[in-house]
């Protein structure tokens, strides 16, 4: 891992100065725009190597709203491709939980791709646990080259972890 890389809440304008990926940038910037949390970014010098938002107000998603009332989700945890397998994804998650900590919050969930079984492997690593044993659904929004959104719907796993020792 390289000690050189910093993480930070980041704006708006960090977004689109530093995010290339279509999808990440209109997600980012709606959830920035809309106040719903914090986005952390990882930075190589000026160079984006990851980030993940962190979701402060109530999820979307039903079954969570009544299964994990008050929780904090994270979102759109990515670390770019050539910087993999460095420890940044972890960094990212622990500035996560220092960060809902400081706000007096006990618990973070993220969903995950049942197929992403190196995601499930780090997080299960890192301290995240399984919660409920079936998938749900969720809604996913994808930004098409005319600028268009299109709305379908995915399973994914929920984990959970609390902050809190």
């Amino acid at each position: 891992m390289d000690d050189d890389v910093s993480i930070r809440i980041a704006t708006v304008e960090d977004v689109l100065r530093l995010v290339q990926d279509k999808n990440d940038r209109h997600h980012l910037r709606e959830h920035l725009d809309h106040d719903r949390g914090v986005l952390l970014i990882a930075l190589l010098g000026e160079a984006l190597v990851g980030h993940l938002f962190l979701r402060l107000g109530e999820p979307e998603e039903e079954e969570l709203r009544n299964g994990l009332p008050g929780v904090a989700l994270i979102q759109h945890l990515k670390v770019l491709e050539a910087y993999r397998r460095r420890g940044y994804a972890t960094r990212l998650l622990d500035e996560a939980a220092r960060q809902l900590r400081a706000r007096g919050r006990r618990t973070m969930a993220l969903g995950v791709d049942p197929k992403n079984e190196g995601a499930i492997e780090l997080y299960r690593k890192v301290g995240f646990q399984a919660w409920g044993d079936e998938p749900i659904q969720v809604d996913r929004v994808d930004v098409l080259d005319d600028g268009t959104t299109h709305r379908s719907r995915e399973d994914c796993l929920v984990f959970t972890k609390e902050v809190f020792p």
